[in-house]
Parts: structure tokens; C-alpha cells; sequence
């Protein structure tokens, strides 16, 4: 009789602490699920944001670009010559980005993966 009361409650400890163990694995990964949740609403929110402002940014860009293509015309007494030399200064503006492409984006993903490794903050 003593043996079969301990292997019972022998049982019945084991499978407490089974259930125990089996919750605390569902709430981990429940935990680590809502916190990649946060984290990546965190970082769409932020990007969202930077991309409205360069929207805006490029919309202004782009108005004093015509200003400046413009004004150069009147200097050189030819507005295609003016577009011309905005225009070749944004291809070189481009060869030198492509050129310098890994030193770009090297630091894009290191904000990113910061981003996404950082501990949970507002917004």
C-alpha cells in the first residue's frame, strides 16, 4: 500500500509540474510573440514617419530644384543648360551613392536590428 500512495502521489507531482511547465512554455511564447508584435508596430511606426517627412522633403526638394535649374538658366542664358547641370549634379549625386553603398547601409541595419533588440519603448 505505501508503495502504491507513492507512486501516486509520485504521479500526481509530475503531472502538477507538468502542467506547470507546459504553461509556462505557453506564456514565454505568447510573451515573445506580443513583444515582437510591439517591437515591429515600434519600427513600422518610425518608418512611417520618416517617410511622410521625406515625402514633404522631397516635394520642397524638388520646387527648389525647378527654382535652382531656373535660376542657373538666366545665369547662363539657357534654361536647358540649367536643368542640365541640376541633372548632372544628381548623377554624380547618384554614382557617389552606389559607390558608397555598403557604408550606407551598414548603419541603416545596425538602427534596424538596434530597433528590433532594444528592450520595449513608446513610440
Amino acid at each position: 500500500m505505501e508503495t502504491e500512495s507513492k507512486e501516486k502521489l509520485n504521479a500526481e507531482f509530475f503531472s502538477s509540474y507538468k502542467n506547470l511547465l507546459t504553461d509556462y512554455i505557453e506564456e514565454r511564447m505568447e510573451l515573445a510573440q506580443l513583444s515582437a508584435v510591439e517591437k515591429t508596430a515600434i519600427l513600422t511606426a518610425k518608418l512611417s514617419f520618416a517617410a511622410i517627412v521625406m515625402a514633404f522633403g522631397l516635394f520642397a526638394l524638388f520646387f527648389v530644384n525647378i527654382l535652382f535649374a531656373l535660376f542657373l538658366g538666366d545665369l547662363l542664358h539657357s534654361r536647358t543648360m540649367g536643368f542640365l547641370v541640376v541633372v548632372c549634379f544628381y548623377l554624380l549625386l547618384i554614382l557617389i551613392t552606389i559607390l558608397l553603398r555598403k557604408k550606407i547601409e551598414g548603419p541603416i541595419m545596425n538602427m534596424v536590428v538596434k530597433q528590433i533588440m532594444s528592450k520595449t519603448q513608446k513610440v
